[in-house]
């Protein structure tokens, strides 16, 4: 696709939207603007509300139920928005969670030299380390439950280390940038010690030197793990498809004894869960033993002061008043067979859960789910009750089957997104993306085909992209294609690296190529998805089963034309350079668009292009 073609799918968007907002977006905040109008409102006028009207069959009592549930929600929600109290409380709340930080490992001064010393020290570390784990602030590592990789009907105990929020930290501008913000949360929350300026700008720059370190051994890893290399994995490991390594618990904790693993993880998992192996994601033994001996170097001082920042840098937002508007935000047959047999099995959930386990439009199941869960006119209070309930919960399902209609963290019902889950074979459309742009009952058919089908088809693809040929029809780790079907997939993975890596756009220093082999999944999932998409809508526009009608005003495009059209417009963005993200596993909106059409030969032939075959082609 040419440029003036690209620009022509997305023209005027830029001019009507503000910089930085991209397609997806503008669902995203009609959705909020949604829920706000019936948070807004008392039980009966959000029962009346058009979008809720489907609570109207309930009985008496799910009326009640239903009705104590809105409460929960709208009580967490009317805390958020007080914001005048919030701002009356300023910082206080923040700095009663630090005290009980303090009162576990109690805050001693001391110069800014001397480590850690003694079992005492090291016992109330990992005491700290588990009370921020509960509240759901990660330090030295981040520990969650996720599927088992051979048995995903089963939850296991993953650990990966911990992101901090900037990666560039070798870059001297922004450790010194760092430095001072740290310096000035410290003073800000009045810490223990009661820091001059010299003190606490010394702390925060050891605070920033320790997250240098540990993000720099983390970006080196994952690097090395992305080419399919782990150093120093002993006899008897191997390293999954996915990056991480099954291992005994054991093994992990006694390799990293300053790290309080032990400690910190049987915290953690209920008292009658047998503790045997874990998934380190991201990481290796070797990782966390280098993580274990850099923070057994590291200042006492130091170290407590940056475990109050873990809580500062996590918690902050929630005692700021300007962050409050929240609300805004190809093989030989027996693999054919097998993967259309993983087709068959994809378990696809969509718009919302509705499964026993948990079905939202019943107001029981979902006061179950809810059970334990505070709220209070406290906006603070009530967001901690909400991570412990929710950390709680999570590792309260260890040893239990996995609902697979629950949600991934992060996302929501009203999330605009759509995801794939490997481990257990499912997809998940959320209800907030089938709106405009990307579906309507209300659209002609190439429309939502060229939207959402493409959503979902490119979902469905990655059940088959470089790491979804790694989980078989049940979506266990298996190998399951024989080696000639590998030896042609990865024959033709290195075309589509070659493709993107060729693609320049301009990023935060200047222009730069994007990673085909960073992005290889999403682009598969792009090529196929896609295809997929098109070759559905036409053999329905066959069967006569398609709705075609013209859309006013695009007479001059044939249907095929508008398929394409249509999904051009969800790649629509007026992103800045700076705002480019060339770490995401996903390419850039308009390398999207651009490398998605360049691999169909269904675009070429629909606009006429000299040459119609695709670039890349899999699936």
């Amino acid at each position: 696709m040419a440029a003036d073609e690209s620009a022509m799918i997305c023209y005027g968007f830029k001019e009507q939207y503000d910089e930085g907002i991209q397609g997806i977006q503008i669902l995203e905040e009609r959705n909020y603007r949604i829920m706000r109008t019936i948070l807004e409102k008392d039980y009966q006028g959000a029962s009346n509300y058009t979008a809720v009207q489907a609570r109207r069959h309930l009985g008496k009592r799910q009326v009640s139920v239903d009705e104590q549930n809105f409460r929960l929600i709208k009580t967490s929600y009317d805390s958020c928005m007080d914001i005048e109290s919030i701002t009356q409380a300023g910082v206080t709340p923040l700095v009663s969670l630090l005290d009980d930080l303090n009162t576990i490992w109690p805050f001693t001064g001391g110069n800014l030299t001397s480590p850690a010393t003694g079992d005492e020290d090291w016992a109330s570390f990992s005491k700290a380390v588990l009370f921020l784990e509960k509240i759901d602030v990660h330090t030295v590592a981040k520990i969650y439950t996720g599927r088992d990789l051979v048995e995903p009907n089963n939850t296991v105990i993953s650990i990966e280390p911990t992101k901090f929020s900037l990666d560039s930290y070798g870059e001297k501008d922004t450790v010194g940038n760092c430095t001072a913000a740290i310096a000035q949360a410290l003073l800000g929350v009045g810490l223990p010690g009661n820091f001059t300026q010299d003190e606490a700008t010394s702390i925060a720059s050891g605070i920033a030197g320790l997250e240098a370190s540990l993000t720099q051994q983390r970006l080196a890893l994952l690097q090395r793990l992305q080419q399919g290399q782990a150093p120093g994995l002993e006899d008897g490991l191997e390293l999954n498809p996915d990056g991480s390594i099954s291992i005994a618990f054991e093994k992990v904790a006694n390799s990293a004894p300053g790290l309080g693993l032990d400690t910190v993880v049987k915290g953690l998992v209920p008292s009658d869960y047998q503790l045997l192996n874990v998934t380190l994601s991201q990481a290796t033994p070797g990782l966390f033993a280098n993580t274990s001996a850099i923070i057994s170097d590291t200042p006492k001082s130091v170290l407590q002061s940056w475990l109050a920042w873990r809580v500062i840098a996590a918690r902050a937002s929630i005692v700021e008043s300007d962050s409050l508007a929240a609300w805004k935000k190809i093989g030989v047959h027996e693999v054919k067979v097998l993967a259309t047999q993983k087709v068959k099995n994809m378990k696809r959930y969509i718009a919302y859960p509705s499964s026993p386990a948990l079905d939202i439009k019943s107001p029981e199941s979902l006061a179950k789910f809810y059970a334990g869960r505070n709220a209070s006119a406290d906006y603070f209070a009530t967001t901690m009750s909400f991570h412990r309930w929710d950390v709680a919960r999570k590792f309260g399902q260890l040893g239990k089957p996995i609902n697979g209609e629950e949600l991934d963290d992060g996302s929501t019902v009203m999330t605009v997104g759509a995801n794939f889950e490997q481990l257990g074979n499912n997809i998940h459309i959320m209800a907030g993306i089938m709106e405009l742009p990307s579906f309507s009952y209300d659209l002609p058919s190439y429309a939502n085909f060229g939207g959402m089908g493409a959503v979902l088809g490119h979902e469905m693809v990655h059940g088959f992209d470089n790491t979804g040929r790694n989980f078989n029809p049940d979506g266990a780790l298996a190998t399951w294609w024989d080696n000639s079907t590998i030896k042609e997939f990865e024959s033709r993975n290195e075309c589509f690296v070659k493709q993107y890596s060729s693609y320049t756009i301009e990023g935060p220093h200047g222009l730069a190529n994007v990673s085909g082999t960073l992005t290889l999944g999403e682009n598969i999932a792009d090529a196929g998805g896609l295809r997929a998409a098109y070759d559905t809508w036409k053999k329905l526009r066959a069967d006569g089963k398609s709705n075609d009608w013209t859309i006013p005003g695009l007479e001059d495009f044939t249907p095929e034309q508008l398929f394409f059209i249509l999904y051009g417009n969800m790649w629509c963005s007026s992103e800045t350079p700076a705002q480019v993200d060339l770490a995401n596993a996903h390419s850039p909106g308009p390398i999207r668009l651009v490398g998605g059409v360049d691999n169909s030969a269904a675009f070429g032939e629909a606009f006429s292009c000299p040459s119609k075959k695709p670039t890349c082609e899999l699936w």
